[in-house]
C-alpha cells in the first residue's frame, strides 16, 4: 500500500510492484494456482488507473492468467478490497474522492452484496468497535463521547443506525462481564448490585434482566444474607416450640447405614457312604458361612424442617426431631448432608431443591446455637 499523494491523478491506495510472470496455458494445467501472483497482477493493474477504466473482465483475466479461480478468485478479491479500505481508514476519514472511488472498485471486482457486507463487518465495524471499546474503556459513556463517536461514524461512512448497534453491543457486552464477575463466588451483595445499577447508570444503559438472569441474581443475594447471618423465615404448617423459627425447607429421603449380613451353606465337596438300606452317611461340613457388610438403605420419606433449635423430620413412617445442640457436625453433599450425631445413628438426608441454600442456613444455623 502507497500514502495516498496529491500529485497522483487519482485518489488510489494502490501502487505498481514488480510484475509477475504470467504462465501460459501448459503451465496452468500442470502447476498449482498462484493467487498472490494473480492478486499483485490485479494491483498493479488498478495503480495504473484510473479505476473508472478497468473492467470486470481485465480483472477476470487476471485471475485467469495465474490458474485461480472459484472460492480462490472471490477471496484474491476480496483482498485487494480490503486493501483499498484499510489503506483509506488509516487516517479515520474516507473523504467523497475515496468513496467514489471504492464505488468503482467494487464495480471493477465485481463485489455481491454479501461479499461487501462481510468485508464492511470486518474492516469498518472492526474499525468502530475498537474505538468504541476505547471510549467505553473507563466505564463511562458522557456527551462528549457519543458526540466523537457520532463523528468517526459519519468520517468513516458507517451508517447511524450501524453505529448505534456496534455502541449498543458494546455497553451490554461490558455489563454483562461485570454482572458475571459479580456473582462468580455465587454471592451477591448489596454493595456488588449498587455497583452495577451505577455502571449501567454511566454507561447511559438499563440493567434489564430477564427471568432466569433475575432469578440467579435473587440467589445469589440470598446465599450472600446467610453468609452473613441473615437468614430467612418461612411460614410452614407445623407446630414449632416457643421462640422457634423456621429458615429452610426440603422434601427429603431419610436413609441410615446399616449391618446386612448374608448367610452363605457349605457348597465344597462331599463324599456320601452308605450304611445301610436306605440310610448313607455324608461326609462334609455343614457349618453355615456369614459375611456381614454395612449398606445404606432407606428408611423413611418426607419433608425435612430446619429451624433455629431442631432438625425435624415429618416422614410417612415417622416424625423425628434432632436438636442442634445434638449435631457434633455436619458432612455436605451435593446432592445431601450427613448429619453427625452425638449417640445413635448419624442419618443420611438426600434433598430434593437447592441443597447449597439448605446447607449454608444448617452452617449458620449450628454456627448460633453453639
Amino acid at each position: 500500500m502507497a500514502e495516498r499523494s496529491q500529485s497522483q491523478p487519482e485518489t488510489t491506495p494502490f501502487t505498481k510492484g514488480p510484475s509477475p510472470s504470467r504462465r501460459g496455458f501448459f503451465a496452468k494445467v500442470l502447476f498449482q494456482s498462484k493467487p498472490t501472483d494473480a492478486e499483485l497482477a490485479i494491483v498493479n493493474r488498478l495503480a495504473d488507473g484510473p479505476v473508472s477504466k478497468v473492467t470486470a473482465e481485465a480483472i477476470a483475466e487476471d485471475l485467469r492468467s495465474f490458474g485461480v479461480n472459484g472460492k480462490v478468485a472471490r477471496q484474491v478479491v476480496a483482498s485487494v478490497w480490503g486493501s483499498a479500505v484499510t489503506a483509506f481508514l488509516a487516517d479515520d476519514t474516507i473523504t467523497n474522492d475515496e468513496a467514489k472511488y471504492l464505488a468503482e472498485l467494487r464495480r471493477a471486482l465485481g463485489l455481491s452484496d454479501a461479499e461487501l457486507k462481510a468485508a464492511e463487518e470486518e474492516l469498518v465495524h472492526t474499525r468502530f468497535g475498537r474505538a468504541v471499546g476505547t471510549v467505553i474503556g473507563d466505564d463511562h459513556l458522557n456527551a462528549a463521547d457519543r458526540q466523537k463517536l457520532d463523528d468517526l461514524a459519519k468520517a468513516i461512512r458507517l451508517p447511524q443506525d450501524v453505529a448505534d448497534r456496534i455502541l449498543l453491543r458494546a455497553r451490554e457486552n461490558r455489563l454483562a462481564i461485570a454482572a458475571k464477575k459479580a456473582i462468580d463466588d455465587q454471592r451477591l451483595s448489596p454493595t456488588e448490585l449498587a455497583d452495577l445499577y451505577a455502571l449501567a447508570r454511566a454507561l447511559d444503559i438499563e440493567l434489564q434482566l430477564d427471568q432466569h438472569t433475575q432469578a440467579m441474581f435473587d440467589r445469589c443475594s440470598l446465599l450472600w444474607r446467610i453468609d452473613n447471618g441473615e437468614l430467612p423465615t418461612l411460614n410452614v404448617g407445623i407446630n414449632l416450640q416457643r421462640g422457634e423459627m423456621c429458615h429452610a425447607v426440603a422434601d427429603t429421603t431419610w436413609m441410615e447405614m446399616r449391618t446386612r449380613t448374608d448367610r452363605i451353606n457349605y457348597g465344597g465337596p462331599v463324599a456320601s457312604i452308605r450304611i445301610c438300606k436306605g440310610l448313607r452317611y455324608r461326609v462334609g461340613s455343614v457349618r453355615v458361612q456369614r459375611i456381614t457388610r454395612e449398606e445404606l438403605i432407606e428408611v423413611d420419606r418426607g419433608r425435612l424442617y430446619l429451624t433455629n433449635k431442631r432438625v425435624i423430620f415429618d416422614g410417612g413412617k415417622k416424625n423425628t426431631s434432632i436438636r442442634l445442640s445434638a449435631l457434633l457436625s455436619f458432612t455436605p453433599f451435593a446432592d445431601g448432608v450427613v448429619l453427625e450425631k452425638s449417640s445413635g445413628r448419624s442419618p443420611h438426608l438426600l434433598l430434593n431443591g437447592d441443597v447449597e441454600v439448605f446447607l449454608s442456613v444448617l452452617g449458620v444455623a449450628l454456627a448460633s446455637s453453639e
